[in-house]
């Protein structure tokens, strides 16, 4: 990876398109409403890892900002009123509709790809991946679910857990929102749990000499196998998972949009290249896109704080640590690019790989259903 080519990527650019921004805008990657919601939005927060000093660095909530086109701005800022929304209701245990679960999707996917980019940029010293995509370029691209888990005590405040390691920093996939007294982890990657559901495959994933990642594609078979996903959590969650066909065709042969005329897929299909929300045994969660359904909350198990947040930080490294296990083929690309990927996954993966060990460690005064364990009696009975 050409030094020349990273410094590069870090000129002023907007987050939503990466174009020169145009007008003279600013955009809140942790937005306004969302710090009023978790605290006072002008407090001094830890949530960004500065790598020279290897330490979280107090910063002023309303400093995360990052320049935007004035257009761009402005149209995200109706996704940011719709989540506000959408997450006030749900917290709420009010009714939520299939296009509210949609856009809460899409603002997760938007938070996690701002988060990515104000790290490269917070980082631009030790930034060792190029920017090759933004915002508007990944929203509603690529498979992703949801899991909502909850806190025992009441608690206010934001975190964001998982966006500080090498696997993040390569490979934005995994990450944690924490949202006062819920939990939320969100993970999204190409082609994640789709042929789960009976939709297409994309087989044989390598990168091209320049970059580029091909692959065969395979029709679905039509049919649910359980589980979606490859990782699971043994405490009690809410999940929810959508099935997204990228827009931007893959380098395969055939047209993505092929594969959409099937009348499986086109019956599970929500608004353009998104699917139908279902459930984690494979059933749509709602009858008809038009119908609101209430996500019980108010009986979902609370954990403790001591237990909760290093045991959702856990599963996001191990969760990060098997996405980068499927990265695409790259025995094809340049020596150079070869080299950087071999030695860049290998600090990635041990880096992950310490942080498992020190959060299981953390994890052992407490049971597979996060209940401190009674200390053992010093005598036998």
């Amino acid at each position: 990876m050409e030094a020349e080519t990273v410094k590069a990527n870090l000129e002023k650019f907007c987050v939503f398109c990466g174009n020169k921004p145009e007008g003279k805008n600013k955009e809140h990657i942790l937005p306004k409403w969302l710090l009023r919601m978790t605290g006072d939005e002008k407090r001094q927060i830890k949530l960004f890892l500065n790598k020279k000093t290897v330490r979280h660095e107090e910063q002023s909530a309303q400093s995360f900002v990052f320049p935007a086109c004035e257009a761009c701005n402005s149209e995200f800022s109706h996704l940011e009123g719709r989540a506000s929304d959408v997450i006030r209701r749900l917290l709420s245990e009010n009714p939520v509709k299939e296009a509210d679960l949609n856009d809460l999707l899409d603002w997760m996917d938007k938070i996690r790809v701002g988060v990515w980019l104000a790290d490269i940029v917070r980082n631009r010293d030790f930034n060792v991946v190029s920017r090759n995509f933004h915002i508007k370029t990944r929203v509603g691209q690529k498979d992703r679910c949801l899991f909502v888990f909850k806190l025992k005590e009441e608690y206010e405040g934001l975190n964001i857990i998982g966006s500080s390691t090498l696997m993040f920093h390569g490979w934005p996939s995994a990450f944690g929102l924490g949202i006062n007294q819920y939990m939320f982890v969100n993970v999204s990657s190409d082609f994640l749990f789709m042929h789960r559901l009976g939709f297409p495959i994309w087989k044989n994933r390598e990168f091209t000499e320049d970059g580029r990642i091909k692959g065969d594609m395979e029709t679905g078979t039509e049919r649910v196998r359980l589980p979606i996903v490859s990782f699971s959590f043994n405490i009690e969650h809410r999940s929810l998972f959508q099935p997204c066909f990228p827009t931007i065709e893959p380098d395969q042969g055939e047209r993505m949009g092929d594969y959409l005329k099937s009348e499986y897929i086109t019956g599970n299909l929500l608004t353009g290249n998104k699917g139908r929300l279902f459930d984690d045994r494979g059933q749509k969660m709602f009858s008809e896109a038009s119908d609101s359904i209430q996500i019980d909350l108010s009986n979902l198990t609370a954990y403790s704080i001591e237990f909760l947040p290093t045991y959702i930080g856990l599963k996001i490294l191990e969760i990060q640590l098997r996405l980068f296990d499927q990265f695409p083929d790259y025995s094809k690309m340049d020596i150079e690019s070869r080299r950087f990927w071999r030695k860049y996954y290998g600090m990635a993966k041990r880096m992950n790989q310490e942080l498992i060990k020190a959060a299981r460690e953390e994890l052992k005064p407490f049971n597979a259903d996060g209940i401190r364990k009674l200390p053992k009696l010093p005598w036998k009975v």
